[in-house]
């Protein structure tokens, strides 16, 4: 691509897909639409959202490869989403890494729609993991982050989850005078 150049996206295809139509494929994108211009960004970006839906029907292993094809002539790009499926994946074991207060029958109930044994859903894990960051359990910044390993079958994951453990409790004392009142205190725990 020339510098400073818009390119306009002229045509979108399709290769390699059979879990989903191409109108279905079609519909999950957001950002690059035919006759809107060239963004590699965009065009990332609705990938990743393909493989996501790949990912809520247990095709986690799902590679979404988008390739530009540029005309010469004319400000114009056509994207090609090549589209490698590989195969079903179910959820092995969950592990709990890092937790030293909070039990780890604490934290599975959480996950209670993702459970091993069941297709992979990475929207139902990621789910799971909003619920326990609404609960507060664990550090705000990063205390609840996940990877995928492989299991004990070909087309098994197993999910750890490492924690990382807000402040369990806050103790505060605080005390003065006031003319109206006289002393105050307080104790907070």
């Amino acid at each position: 691509c020339d510098l400073g150049r818009r390119y306009k996206i002229t045509k979108i295809a399709f290769k390699g897909h059979k879990l989903f139509s191409e109108e279905e494929l079609r519909a999950m994108m957001k950002e690059a639409r035919e006759g809107l211009d060239y963004s590699e960004n965009t065009v990332g970006r609705d990938a990743a959202r393909i493989r996501e839906k790949y990912g809520e029907r247990a095709y986690i292993l799902a590679e979404v490869a988008p390739t530009h094809v540029i005309d010469r002539e004319k400000p114009e790009v056509g994207i090609l989403y090549t589209i490698q499926e590989n195969q079903e994946v179910s959820v092995g074991r969950i592990v709990i890494q890092g937790n030293t207060k909070t039990r780890t029958d604490v934290i599975l109930p959480e996950l209670k729609d993702f459970t091993p044994g069941e297709k992979f859903n990475n929207k139902l894990l990621s789910k799971g993991i909003a619920r326990h960051r609404d609960r507060g359990y664990f550090d705000a910044q990063g205390g609840i982050l996940y990877r995928t390993e492989s299991g004990g079958a070909p087309n098994e994951r197993d999910v750890v989850i490492d924690v990382k453990e807000g402040p369990t409790g806050n103790n505060r004392f605080a005390g003065g005078f006031s003319s109206s009142f006289g002393i105050l205190g307080i104790l907070e725990f």
